[in-house]
């Protein structure tokens, strides 16, 4: 479980599916492996930026993360 919580969920299993640096579509389609063909573009939009605010991935360009650390 990434960034020193006690319990791990399903966005964690998509941070580790993820290569070191990645884009939307790629977290689009872990997002869509690991949740189900239902996940929306705003759902992972919101995952992406709370990644970014809880300083576990960066924003490096348009549509380009990279994890942190």
């Amino acid at each position: 479980i990434p960034y020193g919580r006690q319990r791990g969920g399903s966005n964690d299993t998509i941070y580790a599916r993820l290569d070191n640096e990645f884009t939307f579509e790629q977290a689009f389609l872990q997002s869509t492996a690991v949740k189900g063909s239902l996940i929306t573009h705003n759902a992972v939009r919101c995952m992406l930026k709370n990644w970014c605010r809880q300083g576990i991935a960066e924003r490096t360009g348009n549509g380009a993360f990279r994890k942190a650390g």
